[in-house]
């Protein structure tokens, strides 16, 4: 069963995603050519997580004003405020990448979850499915279903020795992967 803050957290995401869907807006993101190419001497994955977390930025603080509406401007039927920015993550090729996430609270002083913000916090589904497939394996000692599973097979690990499994292993065809 799930806790009522978890409910919120999947309507914030449905809301979210549902605005962003109907919005004809564009994200515009202004990377300075002497940051830019400061961040390529550092390496690519480097400007990636730039302007990754710039973009999410941005996207939160468009959802902030689609919740509260735009700065400086009267609305007697306002449903929620702007509560200022805390540090935050996401999760992005494996690893968390800090980032500023605006907070909002409801007229009731209560905080808001963001849509984008849960979005951009979860793991991507497919490092999941990995790490449960492989922890259900280990766990459960079920190893010959996670060596199916890489296409090795039980046989490379019978008590033939190393050299059976190293010989299978050179075997599998690579055009399952690229």
């Amino acid at each position: 069963m799930k806790k009522q803050y978890q409910i919120n957290k999947e309507r914030a995401v449905q809301k979210f995603r549902c605005a962003a869907g109907a919005s004809e807006e564009a994200i515009q993101l202004a990377l300075p050519l002497k940051e830019a190419a400061l961040l390529r001497q550092q390496g690519l994955m480097q400007l990636a997580l730039s302007t990754f977390t710039q973009v999410a930025e941005q996207m939160m603080r468009w959802e902030v004003d689609q919740i509260v509406g735009p700065k400086q401007k009267a609305n007697a039927f306002r449903e929620a405020v702007s509560w200022g920015s805390q540090k935050g993550y996401c999760v992005l090729a494996g690893q968390k990448v800090p980032l500023q996430r605006p907070r909002v609270r409801d007229l009731r002083q209560r905080g808001m979850p963001l849509g984008s913000y849960e979005t951009l916090q979860r793991g991507s589904l497919m490092e999941d499915a990995v790490w449960h497939k492989i922890m259900h394996g280990l766990t459960t000692r079920r190893y010959s279903a996670i060596i199916s599973s890489t296409a090795i097979s039980s046989r490379a690990f019978s008590q033939s020795g190393p050299g059976a499994a190293s010989r299978t292993v050179n075997n599998v065809p690579c055009s399952r992967w690229p």
